[in-house]
């Protein structure tokens, strides 16, 4: 039994070890979901806008790139490649050459620094059309190409949607308004659509809808630079809310020269110089030539007691030529100026004011003949300050000092006088503009930070007020003696 047993077992076994092994089953393929091109459209954040340009083909794939190449103007982002795509998938009927007029006409904002560079070899020609006569022709003004390209939106092809944000492109941007050309406006069902929603949100009709449609879309980053701006361009500016939207604009779009230097500047307006010098920074690594960024740099340099390294930038700038000449000239002799070489101060002042006209220039000319002992030449540049500018009470209060030295002693007590009412009439302006701070709109802590730079301006300028009256008390003095 025993030996039966065993037997079996090797039958068994041998029976197991001859049978084929059973193969794997076969790996399915997971087909990737169809990308909705449309329904990323409608969506129109500028990532979405990319996602649907990298699956569409055709017609679609000419309204997102064109789309795109807008997108990147509105945000100061790079855009000529989109406007390549759009070109090469542009369909043959004319009236999408019609369309690509309109993205072209969108300007483009000067802080990209495109102005800044010169490429003659692949500048086109311009065209200068001519009638049978040989006689230039005017080209047709904006209202006009503008009513010939909303007659072609209207019949032309393409999607609804897509010829929808170019019309409102047009009404918003493009044409002034008037009782012709009012302002744009959605219809109800429009306001369900966030990329019309957006578009009309750059308006500026209704500020407080494009912050409702961003608080109620936090993936739509793209509001976040002209929220920024909406923010600083208030009266008073909320500079803690144009600083979080200005961050979070640079984070989501870090190629853009304009949002950097639009955050340079909201952190020029805090007076936080460190962090606008760190965003001038890193837009010259990319751009050297931005006049704009060296320009900002300099002053936050200048600000920063960093006289050596600003004056650098400056003659950087001026070595560069052509733009913003007259500011590099002048920071870089306000530095001079601050490292008492006073020579140089005067050569740099000579090509600002040649260049620029404003009191400050003056001012600093002034100061800077003042110290070289040209006494006579300190009075008329300090006078001409003050012929610009009636308001700059530290000009009058210079020219009394300047005076005083040439002992014209009716003249001097006439600027010292003059600098009083100034110091007078600058104090009760900016305790009016802390009390309109107090009870205006923003959070505390900017009424906090934009309260305290009066406060400061006030204390200095009741320093100098009560300086001018003893220069007038020392002098109706000597006069009694």
């Amino acid at each position: 039994m025993r030996r039966l047993l065993l037997i079996a077992l090797c039958i068994a076994a041998s029976g197991c070890a001859s049978r084929k092994a059973v193969a794997p089953p076969a790996a399915t393929t997971v087909k990737p979901a169809p990308v909705d091109i449309t329904a990323l459209i409608r969506r129109g954040c500028f990532h979405c806008l990319e996602e649907a340009l990298a699956a569409a083909r055709g017609e679609e794939a000419f309204e997102v790139a064109a789309l795109l190449t807008l997108r990147a103007k509105e945000l100061g982002l790079p855009y000529a490649d989109y406007r390549g795509q759009a070109a090469a998938t542009a369909p043959p009927d004319p009236a999408y050459a019609t369309y690509l007029e309109v993205v072209d006409a969108f300007p483009v904002d000067a802080m990209t620094g495109g102005r800044y560079q010169r490429d003659t070899n692949t500048s086109p020609p311009v065209r200068i059309d001519r009638n049978a006569a040989g006689a230039p022709v005017r080209p047709p003004g904006i209202a006009e190409r503008a009513s010939r390209w909303r007659e072609v939106l209207t019949g032309g092809p393409g999607s609804d949607l897509f010829k929808r944000y170019l019309d409102l492109t047009i009404g918003c941007s493009l044409v002034p308004r008037t009782p012709q050309s009012p302002a744009p406006a959605l219809a109800p069902a429009e306001r369900d659509v966030p990329l019309l929603r957006y578009r009309f949100g750059l308006c500026g009709i209704e500020p407080r809808d494009l912050r409702a449609f961003r608080d109620g879309d936090p993936e739509f980053i793209d509001a976040d630079f002209t929220l920024g701006r909406i923010a600083m361009g208030g009266r008073p500016a909320d500079l803690d809310e144009g600083l979080r939207w200005m961050q979070s604009a640079r984070d989501a779009f870090p190629a853009s020269p304009v949002i950097a230097l639009s955050l340079g500047v909201v952190y020029d307006q805090r007076e936080e110089w460190s962090e606008s010098l760190k965003v001038y920074d890193t837009v010259i690594a990319q751009l050297p030539f931005h006049r704009d960024a060296l320009l900002g740099r300099t002053v936050a340099l200048s600000h920063l007691g960093r006289y050596e390294d600003a004056i650098a930038t400056a003659t950087q700038m001026i070595d560069l030529g052509e733009w913003l000449m007259g500011e590099a000239h002048y920071w870089r002799a306000w530095n001079e100026f601050s490292l008492r070489q006073y020579q140089t101060a005067r050569e740099d002042t000579d090509r600002a004011k040649s260049r620029m006209v404003n009191a400050a220039v003056f001012v600093l000319s002034g100061l800077v003949e003042w110290n070289l002992l040209r006494l006579p030449t300190a009075e008329s540049e300090l006078e001409e300050a003050l012929k610009m500018d009636f308001g700059r009470c530290d000009a009058a209060q210079y020219l009394g000092r300047v005076r005083v030295q040439q002992r014209k002693v009716p003249e001097a007590l006439a600027a010292f006088k003059q600098a009083i009412q100034c110091f007078d009439l600058s104090i009760t302006v900016r305790e009016k503009l802390i009390a309109d701070i107090q009870a205006g709109p923003g959070t505390d802590a900017t009424k906090t930070r934009l309260a305290a730079t009066h406060q400061r301006a006030i204390d200095a300028a009741v320093a100098d007020r009560e300086e001018c009256r003893q220069n007038i008390a020392a002098i109706e003095k000597r006069g009694t003696q």
